[in-house]
């Protein structure tokens, strides 16, 4: 057995019952290493501290035994993200739509409604709650 297989090996009995990487854990690193390369063009101190608290946070994760509370903080983490992507691609539909469509939100259960931009009294029915209202547009 080679020194590096021997190495590795030990690595995989010290990993043992320990939680690892996973994705809050990636993009932490990236963080990290993002500030580090900021870091080497500012050379701020407080960059620096914050960069140390960002590695100290990823091995802990790496390393910690408590594998219940850190796969629920990247579950939590990965609902955050999937909120904000979503606000993102409804941003992203509004603005592409603008000039073809409108956009407002129900009175009763603030659902968003879309229309198509055309002058003129509507009846509007909410597909979300049921409830009418009427809604004027003027050019």
């Amino acid at each position: 057995m080679s020194f590096f297989q021997r190495l590795r090996a030990s690595f995989q009995r010290f990993m043992i019952g320990r939680y690892g990487t996973d994705t809050l854990n990636r993009h932490l690193i990236i963080f990290w290493l993002a500030l580090s390369i900021f870091n080497l063009v500012f050379h701020s101190f407080t960059i620096y501290i914050l960069e140390l608290v960002l590695c100290g946070i990823t091995f802990f994760r790496m390393l910690s035994r408590n594998t219940v509370k850190r796969q629920r903080e990247n579950a939590d983490y990965y609902r955050f993200t999937q909120t904000c992507t979503r606000e993102v691609k409804h941003l992203a539909i509004r603005f592409r739509d603008r000039k073809t469509t409108r956009f407002f939100k129900c009175p009763h259960c603030k659902a968003p409604i879309r229309m198509p931009r055309r002058v003129g009294k509507f009846n509007i029915r909410c597909q979300k709650c049921g409830g009418t209202f009427q809604k004027e547009f003027k050019r």
